[in-house]
């Protein structure tokens, strides 16, 4: 999804509260803070690394890191994060512009369903990728998504 695309989807999550900043960036900043509470909550196999020179958020399972994502510049970039998360971050984007505390936990919870299933699918992978190590002789990268390092 791309930056230009999670802004549409978010002003039309909207329709009834209030509508998202035009000035763009506080939406980005917006943004990096739903990243910030996604990166933070669940394993994001995006940001999976093993390479500590990367801006760091906290550790993950094995041996890995959680990177921070980073921001997009214009309307045509691809959101650093997962496409389904991109959901979850729109739903964040809505709950921080919403003024009614029945829409902003509304939003917040849209966004945790999402959390809750990626999570899962998540647990799925890392399995798979223990597994994978303890066969001898085989590697795990093959279960890595592209750009992982």
């Amino acid at each position: 999804m791309t930056y230009g695309e999670i802004k549409n989807l978010t002003a039309g999550l909207l329709t009834s509260d209030y509508r998202l900043p035009k000035d763009d960036s506080e939406v980005k900043a917006m943004l990096e803070m739903a990243f910030f509470i996604i990166a933070s909550k669940i394993q994001v196999l995006r940001l999976l690394t093993t390479n500590k020179d990367n801006s760091i958020l906290r550790t993950a399972e094995g041996d890995y890191l959680i990177r921070f994502p980073e921001l997009p510049t214009k309307d045509d970039d691809v959101l650093d994060i997962d496409h389904e998360l991109c959901f979850a971050a729109s739903r964040y984007l809505a709950s921080f512009v919403a003024k009614e505390d029945s829409r902003v936990r509304y939003h917040e919870l849209k966004a945790e369903e999402v959390l809750d299933y990626y999570q899962k699918k998540v647990g799925t992978i890392m399995q798979q990728m223990r597994e994978q190590l303890s066969v001898p002789g085989d590697s795990y990268d093959c279960l890595l998504p592209i750009g992982l390092s």
